[in-house]
């Protein structure tokens, strides 16, 4: 009789921890939110690829800290690397050997596509479909009440239970794939910022 109790009683209790744990999709992307918000004042990394018609598979990996960044992108016919900070742009093309400094202009993509990502809560459905020990896996439905006509139909949404950053972010239209993924922190200044001595050899051509 007191082995049926006390596994009663652990039923009880396991239960109990399994209704605390539980998080609504809204609460797991709103936590995700703050980390993306928390890591925007520091340094992070993130990958962007595209695919598209005729040029096919982009594939890009950003690094922010501040107002710099550095974004290294591969594609079928285009590869290089290109530093920004507030003011200046430097191009490097490895085909060229050249880096081309000029005036920047508009803002960063890395820092565009999260501004998108933080709005997830607002104007979108969203529904946990799948939970793994790491990761929840989340569908997000844009909602009738959203009128932003460029924000894609349904975005599929990886995020990891450890630090509640977003593990893999996928959109598809008629023409284009989008996945942001693999987003981390710890980036430094010294990361981001364009230095001279690690291309040596180079031809630097200054537009401004």
């Amino acid at each position: 009789m007191k082995i049926k109790i006390f596994v009663v009683v652990l039923a009880a209790f396991a239960m109990g921890c399994l209704s605390l744990s539980a998080q609504t999709a809204e609460e797991i992307v709103k936590k995700m939110t703050a980390e993306i918000q928390a890591a925007e004042t520091g340094g992070y990394a993130v990958d962007l690829n595209m695919k598209m018609p005729i040029i096919g598979l982009v594939k890009s990996h950003i690094m922010v800290y501040g107002d710099k960044t550095r974004m290294d992108v591969s594609g079928k016919e285009n590869m290089g690397t290109v530093w920004t900070d507030a003011t200046t742009k430097w191009d490097y093309s490895p085909k060229d050997a050249t880096v081309t400094i000029t005036a920047k202009e508009g803002s960063d993509s890395g820092q565009n596509e999260l501004q998108s990502v933080k709005g997830l809560d607002e104007g979108y459905k969203l529904t946990l479909k799948e939970e793994t020990a790491d990761s929840w896996y989340i569908i997000c439905k844009k909602t009738k009440a959203n009128k932003v006509k460029d924000d894609p139909k349904k975005v599929y949404l990886t995020v990891s239970k450890a630090t509640y950053l977003p593990i893999s972010i996928l959109s598809k239209s008629m023409l284009f794939t989008f996945n942001m993924a693999n987003m981390t922190t710890g980036v430094t200044e010294a990361d981001v910022t364009f230095d001279p001595a690690s291309l040596p050899g180079v031809n630097i051509i200054d537009k401004r």
